[in-house]
């Protein structure tokens, strides 16, 4: 035996890197001399030593070999396929499958293989009858199992995935309980049962408390139930750990903004986008955020920049509208609104939004028609039917005006606005029993409305003309 062609996987490191790269050289330069090739023993051994170490190129390479010297050989193909898949290589994988099951057609390690090609490839369904094609001779096989639970929360089935994850922890090797539970939190809280998954969370940083990973995860979840202190407890204990996080910053900004500390968000976005520069999901939110907190023109910024990495983003084009809209720049939101549209030509929010702009140049006709265009779509907007009821009110169309009203008063009994503004109609048509009584209603419904409020006292004076309360204050 030439020990200069073995390979055990135990050599120190730097023996174990030069034979390598001696035997890479060797297979690429084999038609001048094949002496220096490994042994098949080594092959073997190569092999095995770069997937562990997820050297994945380099294990093709011997693998290659291996059928070579053993074209029949199940494990060399089983092995050679399992490597493809490493690699993405879903269809090499398959067809390397197939040429195992040819062979052998039992045999599941092959099937496993092809399964898994077919589910990363996008067809999970095939790749469950595979598995439980298998199973049907394997019923025991841990991998076949395990596999079994993913398709299964590929496919959404979460309770079936569940099921079978915690089935095969009770015989899970240690090294592997991580892998399983991180699975069954995500089902957990996918079907939103937060306490389990968070339980789960928790198993696995009681077992590795440093993983920043996992405390993201935790974080999302925490938020997901709406406890909103946990989940920035998670996130900032991710990004103490990794304070170039990007996910934890990202998630972190998120749950902020969620609770209006836009300060907090803002400097958390920033962070994330010094690390990634061009992220078209951070700057928007940022900008968003921004916009909240009414610095509108830094949100314009933030926006534009996401244009230029991405310019066909409906929702961005009608972010920067709205800003205009908030700094009463009407004309250029409506510009904006139409950039939208172009896009998405049937977003009633954005059509419900030029509308207001248009009602707010007093280009009422434009606007009722852009209104009704909009309810064409959505026939039950209360905002899109309420704001076409004060156009119609003050084109002095007191009839569409009230027709609306009465059809919102049906859709939506507990909004006190829709009472105000029939007190409103009813004035102007001098019918004053009727506006006193839709403004009782509307006092009624807000209790916390100031009855001396100038809105409030146009209508009461419309009401009660010679009243001498009138220019006097309230003891009230």
């Amino acid at each position: 035996m030439n020990e200069l062609n073995e390979f055990t996987g135990e050599e120190n490191p730097g023996e174990i890197e030069d034979k390598i790269k001696k035997f890479k050289r060797a297979i690429r330069n084999r038609h001048r001399n094949e002496s220096e090739l490994p042994s098949i023993p080594a092959l073997e051994n190569l092999v095995t030593y770069c997937i562990d170490n997820e050297r994945y190129e380099e294990a093709l390479d011997f693998s290659n070999l291996w059928i070579e010297y053993y074209p029949q050989s199940i494990e060399a193909l089983d092995t050679h396929s399992n490597i493809l898949n490493n690699l993405a290589r879903h269809r090499d994988a398959i067809k390397i499958a197939d040429q195992s099951l040819e062979i052998e057609p039992e045999n599941v390690d092959a099937m496993l293989n092809k399964a898994i090609a077919l589910e990363s490839m996008g067809n999970p369904q095939v790749a469950l009858n595979i598995i439980n094609a298998a199973l049907e001779i394997e019923p025991e096989n841990e991998a076949l199992l395990y596999y079994f639970a993913f398709i299964n929360k590929s496919l959404g089935n979460f309770e079936i995935a569940i099921e079978h994850y915690e089935n095969l922890i009770s015989e899970c090797e240690p090294e592997f309980l991580m892998e399983l539970l991180i699975d069954i939190a995500y089902c957990y809280n996918r079907i939103e049962n937060y306490e389990l998954a968070i339980n789960a969370y928790k198993q696995i940083i009681d077992m590795d408390p440093y993983n920043y990973h996992i405390w993201h995860n935790l974080g999302i979840v925490y938020a997901n139930d709406n406890d909103f202190v946990q989940s920035l407890q998670s996130f900032e204990m991710s990004i103490a750990i990794n304070s170039k996080f990007f996910m934890g910053l990202f998630g972190a900004a998120n749950t902020y903004a969620t609770v209006r500390n836009f300060p907090k968000a803002i400097e958390y976005y920033r962070q994330a986008l010094g690390i990634r520069p061009n992220d078209i999901d951070t700057m928007n939110n940022l900008a968003s955020v921004l916009g909240d907190s009414g610095d509108y023109t830094q949100a314009i910024n933030y926006f534009q920049s996401s244009l230029k990495l991405s310019p066909l983003q409906h929702r961005t084009l009608y972010s920067i509208g709205a800003c205009y809209k908030a700094m009463d720049d009407f004309e250029k939101s409506i510009e904006y609104f139409d950039k939208s549209l172009k896009i998405k030509p049937h977003n009633t929010d954005v059509i419900f939004a030029k509308a207001n702009s248009l009602h707010k140049l007093s280009r009422f006709d434009e606007a009722v028609a852009e209104y009704l265009a909009g309810l064409k779509i959505e026939p039950n907007s209360l905002d899109g039917l309420f704001d076409l009821s004060v156009v119609y009110f003050e084109l002095k169309e007191y009839a569409k005006s009230t027709e609306i009203l009465i059809k919102l008063e049906e859709i939506a009994p507990d909004w006190a606005d829709i009472y105000y503004m029939q007190a409103k109609v009813f004035c102007e048509l001098e019918d004053f029993i009727e506006a006193t009584i839709r403004l009782q209603t509307y006092f009624e419904m807000e209790t916390d409305i100031d009855r001396r409020d100038e809105s409030c006292i146009d209508i009461i004076k419309k009401i009660f003309p010679n009243s001498e309360l009138w220019g006097k204050e309230s003891d009230d």
